[in-house]
């Protein structure tokens, strides 16, 4: 019987190239280890572990004219810093940017974008997705928030 989770081991493999998972694998790695200590993830974590509600006690203490307008509202610096999150983890892992590693593989493993180990063929993609999780998770970013901005 056919499962789509099990290959079907009774007939000849359709595709007989290389196996290419331990390379693809090694090179992703080395990515995420290096990116981890990007100035980039520092400067995402910094602004998404800014804490408003101790800072809003630290600005409830400031006499009243020091709390007049939005300038030094936590809440309002807590929702600029998380825009500002997103739009500096955009200009990395957006197509075609510093952190998509699809042209980087397609030009390093001869323009294929599927690769095998064994029996399964894996679509390139997989490598950037695993990165931008890993970075993500690392930077602060839930994961609620990276699913969401996974497809755009």
């Amino acid at each position: 019987m056919f499962s789509p989770v099990t290959p079907d081991t009774t007939t000849e493999p359709v595709c007989n190239h290389l196996d290419q998972m331990a390379e693809l694998a090694r090179y992703v790695a080395d990515e995420m280890n290096r990116n981890l200590l990007h100035p980039t993830v520092q400067k995402l974590k910094k602004r998404l572990n800014y804490d408003a509600a101790q800072e809003t006690w630290q600005w409830m203490e400031l006499p009243w004219y020091a709390q007049l307008g939005a300038h030094n509202n936590p809440q309002t610096i807590a929702a600029s810093n998380t825009a500002a999150a997103m739009v500096i983890w955009a200009q990395k892992v957006g197509q075609n940017r510093e952190w998509d590693h699809k042209p980087k593989i397609l030009k390093e493993f001869n323009n294929d974008t599927r690769h095998k180990q064994g029996r399964y063929a894996y679509y390139y993609d997989i490598w950037s997705n695993i990165h931008y999780g890993y970075i993500g998770m690392a930077a602060g970013f839930s994961e609620s928030v990276l699913l969401d901005g996974a497809g755009l």
